[in-house]
C-alpha cells in the first residue's frame, strides 16, 4: 500500500489532488490526439457563434424596448380616450371652453400615440424581429458546425472514464460498473450490511467498489417525508366609525385594516441522502455514532477554547460512566475526544486499536482543516460496518455519464471535463478519508469475494430502482404533481434478465380556498381568503425488465448506432425496458 496514504490529508494536499488533475489532462490531451479535431478550427466557429449569440441577444434587447414603448404609448392612448370621453361631460355642464380644449388634449394624444406605434414602433419592431432572426439562424449553423466538429471528441468520451482516473490515481482504490447481487450478499453476510432505505425512500444511484480489498457501496437515495407547509392570506376591511373632535364635535372617518390569516396542511417532502457503507472486520464488536461539528470552522484561538470547554464535560461523562458501571475511558488526547466526539461508544478496547495515535492525528486533521470539506461528516459503526453520510455528499453527482462534459466547445470541454474529475475525486476521497485514516482499516480482509456464493437474480433491489429512477417518465402516475418514489419487487430471472414489478406513487396536486375567521378591528368576524394545496396520494404499477450489458456507455452507443436499433434505457451497464403497464 502507498504509504503516503496512511496519512490521507497530507496526501491529498501535497500529491493526490495535483496527480488526479494530471493524469486528467493527459488523458484528455490524449483523446483530443486521438480525435483528431481541429481546436483553431473550433476556436474560430465558437466565435463566430457567440459573436452572432451576442448580435441576436443586443437586438432581443433593443425588441423589448419597442415593446415597451408599444405599452406606454398604448395606455397613453386609452388616458388620451378618457380625457376626451370626459369632455362630453364638460359640454353637458355648459362648459364648451373646458370641453373644446379636453377634447383637443385626447385627440391629439390619441393620433400621437397611434401614429407612433403603427409608423414608427411597430415597423422598427418588425425590421428587429426580421434581423434577429437572421442572426438566430446564423449563431445555429455555427452552434451546428461546432458540434460537427467536436463530435469525434465527444464520442471518445466514456462513463468509465472518471473510475480510471481514480483508480490510477490511488491503485489501491478500485471501482465497479454497478453493484452486483453477489456483492451485496457479501456485504450482509460478512459486514453486517443492513437495509438504510425506509419503507417510502429509493434508490436513485449507486457506487461500488473496495479500498485495498475492503468492501464499500455509495448509496445515494430520494428520502420522502409528509411534512407540513403554511399557507398565508389577507383581506383588507373598512368601515365608517363616529367620534367626537377636540371641540366636542360629531364626526365620521374611515378606517381600514388588513387581516392575516394562515393555515397549516400537510405537504410532501423529498431531500437527498449519500451514505457510504464501508466493511471492515477490524474492531468487529464496537458500536458508536458521531455528528459533525464543523471545527474547520474556528481559528485557533476559538478551537482552544472549545476543547477546554469540552475536557469539562469529557471528564464529568467519564465520571457518570464510571459511576454506571459503563465501558468508557476518555483518552489522554483530549483535541480528538471533544473534536470527534463518539462518547457513546460501548467496547473501550477495540475502540482505542481502532484509534491508534496516528488515527487520532489524521481524524483530527480532517476535521480542522479545511482543504476538503472540514468537520461535515457523520460517522456511524455498527460492528463490520461503517457508515459515513456528509452533507457534501447530498449535492455529490455521482452519475459520471458523457453528459457532464460534452460540448461544441474545445475550451467547455477542458473546462468541464477537469473540473468534473476533480470535484469527483474529491468527494469520493473525503468521504473515505475518515476511513482510510485509520491503518487498520487499510489491512487486508480475512474473507474473500470469489468465496461469494452466487444468487438466483442478477441484481438487487437497490440497482432496480435506479433502473427505475432512469426509465422514469414511462412509469410516473397519472395527475402526479410532485416527485415520485418507486419501490420495486423482483417476479423473476431468465435468459440473463430480471423480470421487476415497479410502484411508483406520489401526489396530485389540487388548489383550495378555504374561509378561516379573523376578528377585524369593527368587532365583526370575517372569513379571511387563505389558498392552499390539497395533496392526494397517487400510484401507478408496471412491470420492466433489467439485464447486464457486458459494454460501456460509448460502446452501447456505438452499438445501437451500428445496428440501426432504438436505444434502451442504460446506466450502469444495464439495460431498462418497460414490458407492460398496470393501472
Amino acid at each position: 500500500m502507498n504509504q503516503e496514504l496512511l496519512e490521507p490529508l497530507k496526501f491529498y494536499k501535497n500529491t493526490g489532488r495535483a496527480r488526479h488533475e494530471e493524469n486528467a489532462r493527459q488523458y484528455l490531451d490524449e483523446l483530443i490526439a486521438r480525435s483528431g479535431v481541429d481546436i483553431a478550427a473550433n476556436h474560430a466557429t465558437v466565435k463566430k457563434y457567440r459573436a452572432q449569440e451576442a448580435a441576436a441577444e443586443k437586438i432581443a434587447k433593443r425588441i423589448r424596448l419597442y415593446k415597451t414603448l408599444r405599452v406606454l404609448l398604448i395606455i397613453a392612448a386609452v388616458i388620451g380616450g378618457i380625457v376626451a370621453l370626459l369632455s362630453v361631460i364638460s359640454f353637458i355642464e355648459s362648459d364648451a371652453a373646458g370641453g373644446a380644449i379636453k377634447l383637443g388634449i385626447g385627440a391629439v394624444v390619441i393620433v400621437c400615440s397611434l401614429v407612433l406605434i403603427f409608423k414608427i414602433i411597430n415597423p422598427k419592431i418588425k425590421d428587429a424581429s426580421a434581423l434577429h432572426e437572421k442572426h438566430l439562424e446564423k449563431a445555429r449553423k455555427h452552434l451546428a458546425e461546432a458540434y460537427e466538429q467536436m463530435r469525434p471528441l465527444n464520442e471518445l468520451f466514456d462513463d468509465t472514464d472518471s473510475a480510471m482516473l481514480i483508480e490510477k490515481t490511488i491503485p489501491e482504490l478500485e471501482l465497479e460498473p454497478r453493484f452486483e447481487c453477489s456483492r451485496e450478499r457479501l456485504l450482509r453476510e460478512e459486514y453486517d450490511f443492513f437495509d438504510l432505505l425506509g419503507e417510502k425512500d429509493c434508490m436513485v444511484d449507486i457506487l461500488s467498489g473496495s479500498f485495498a480489498k475492503n468492501p464499500f457501496v455509495f448509496l445515494k437515495s430520494r428520502v420522502f417525508e409528509m411534512g407540513t407547509h403554511t399557507y398565508h392570506g389577507t383581506l383588507t376591511i373598512s368601515w365608517t366609525e363616529t367620534y367626537r373632535d377636540s371641540e366636542g364635535r360629531t364626526r365620521t372617518r374611515t378606517k381600514t385594516q388588513t387581516l392575516h390569516a394562515s393555515l397549516t396542511k400537510p405537504e410532501p417532502q423529498y431531500h437527498t441522502e449519500t451514505n457510504l457503507c464501508y466493511g471492515s472486520q477490524a474492531a468487529p464488536d464496537l458500536t458508536f455514532m458521531r455528528v459533525p461539528q464543523h471545527s474547520e470552522l474556528l481559528d485557533e484561538k476559538d478551537l482552544e477554547k472549545k476543547i477546554r470547554k469540552g475536557e469539562k464535560k469529557l471528564h464529568k461523562h467519564a465520571e457518570d460512566m464510571v459511576e454506571k458501571g459503563a465501558d468508557f475511558a476518555a483518552m489522554a488526547n483530549s483535541e480528538f475526544e471533544v473534536l470527534f466526539g463518539a462518547h457513546n461508544r460501548d467496547h473501550e478496547v477495540q475502540f482505542r486499536l481502532m484509534y491508534t495515535p496516528l488515527a487520532q492525528q489524521n481524524t483530527v486533521d480532517l476535521m480542522t482543516d479545511a482543504s476538503g470539506y472540514g468537520d461535515d461528516f457523520y460517522f456511524r459503526k455498527q460492528k463490520r460496518l461503517n457508515i459515513i453520510t456528509s452533507e457534501h455528499g447530498r449535492s455529490w453527482k455521482m452519475d459520471t455519464g458523457t453528459h457532464n462534459y460534452r460540448s461544441f466547445d474545445i475550451e467547455q470541454i477542458k473546462s468541464n471535463f477537469i473540473n468534473f474529475n476533480n470535484e469527483y475525486f474529491k468527494s469520493i476521497f473525503f468521504d473515505l478519508a475518515p476511513l482510510i485514516a485509520i491503518p487498520a482499516y487499510a489491512e487486508s480482509p480475512e474473507s474473500s469475494f470469489a468465496e461469494n456464493p452466487s444468487t438466483d437474480r442478477c441484481f438487487g433491489d437497490y440497482e432496480h430502482e435506479v433502473m427505475a429512477n432512469r426509465v422514469s417518465g414511462e412509469l410516473v402516475p397519472e395527475g402526479c404533481a410532485t416527485e415520485v418514489i418507486y419501490k420495486t419487487e423482483h417476479l423473476s430471472t431468465k435468459d440473463g434478465a430480471d423480470r421487476v414489478k415497479v410502484l411508483a406513487w406520489g401526489y396530485s396536486a389540487t388548489p383550495r380556498l378555504d374561509y378561516v375567521p379573523v376578528l377585524g378591528g369593527d368587532g365583526r368576524l370575517h372569513g379571511v381568503p387563505v389558498p392552499w394545496i390539497e395533496y392526494d396520494y397517487v400510484q401507478k404499477e408496471s412491470e420492466m425488465t433489467v439485464r447486464a450489458a457486458e459494454y460501456s456507455e460509448r460502446e452501447y452507443r456505438l452499438a445501437c448506432a451500428k445496428e440501426g436499433r432504438d436505444e434502451s434505457v442504460f446506466f450502469h451497464r444495464m439495460t431498462a425496458n418497460i414490458i407492460n403497464e398496470k393501472q
